[in-house]
């Protein structure tokens, strides 16, 4: 049970997005939807806050966290609170660079050999041990931040405007779409296996999304639904706010003396 739950917090809190191809730049000119994710990015920064659960095995963890990305530099921290059956009410800290990821704080000091503070989640490594190529998928747009489902609104169809709604003050329309991971793959190139490889783990070809534009054409919030068959069936659902842009991010990586890689930990 305790390996479970650690396995179910890893998918929870680092999820991999798959990108778009050049055609694109022809859809971004008519699609709201579409165009919201290199808008959203062209800010430089953003910082966000999460809110959202992960069901599997009769087990429902809530996750809630907050924290600021560099957009270009795929880097980023997040505070995150989440309540483990069990356990009770558990803090990470989470830093992020690129597709290396490091976490720290309740209940990990304790469990860490050498009396190190950080984990070490190399997230291209251990994917490609399970036979998932996401350095191909990182040539698209992917990443191990939540940030990086933007990047699948350019494959976007079936939009729908929903209506107006304020986000924290600010006006924005409403839009509901479903991100069609087939196009994706055609779009691909080289990278078009390593979509199909993510369509066998979150089971399906679609992934249902909403999100919510301001006037400058940027994502305010966006909400993300989605089951994954592997390493266990589970359903992932959360909101991310997109509350201010252009922020600083400073992201200080762990000296190597002081984390452990969770590879090691877990005997791979």
């Amino acid at each position: 049970m305790r390996r479970l739950l650690g396995v179910l917090l890893i998918c929870a809190l680092t999820p991999v997005a798959a990108g778009c191809g050049a055609e694109d730049s022809v859809k971004n000119a008519v699609d709201p939807v579409a165009q919201a994710a290199t808008k959203t990015a062209s800010a430089g920064s953003v910082q966000i806050a999460m809110t959202g659960k992960l069901s599997a095995a009769g087990l429902e963890i809530p996750v809630n966290a907050e924290g600021v990305f560099d957009l270009k530099g795929m880097r980023g921290r997040l505070d995150v609170t989440t309540t483990v059956p069990g356990r009770g009410q558990v803090r990470i800290k989470e830093l992020i660079d690129g597709l290396v990821v490091y976490m720290s704080g309740d209940g990990l000091g304790t469990a860490l050999p050498g009396g190190k503070h950080w984990l070490k989640l190399d997230v291209e490594k251990l994917s490609g041990k399970a036979g998932f190529d996401l350095a191909s998928l990182r040539q698209l747009g992917g990443g191990s931040d939540p940030t990086q489902f933007l990047s699948y609104l350019k494959k976007a169809g079936d939009v729908k405007k929903v209506g107006t709604e304020d986000i924290d003050g600010t006006p924005t329309t409403h839009y509901r779409a479903t991100i069609d991971l087939d196009k994706v793959a055609k779009s691909a190139g080289g990278a078009a296996s390593s979509v199909r490889q993510l369509e066998q783990v979150t089971g399906g070809k679609t992934i249902p999304t909403e999100i919510w534009i301001d006037d400058q054409g940027r994502a305010r919030r966006q909400t993300i639904d989605y089951g994954t068959k592997s390493p266990v069936p589970a359903r992932i659902q959360f909101t991310i706010d997109y509350k201010r842009f252009g922020v600083p991010v400073d992201v200080q990586v762990p000296d190597k003396n002081d984390t452990v890689d969770l590879a090691d930990v877990t005997g791979g």
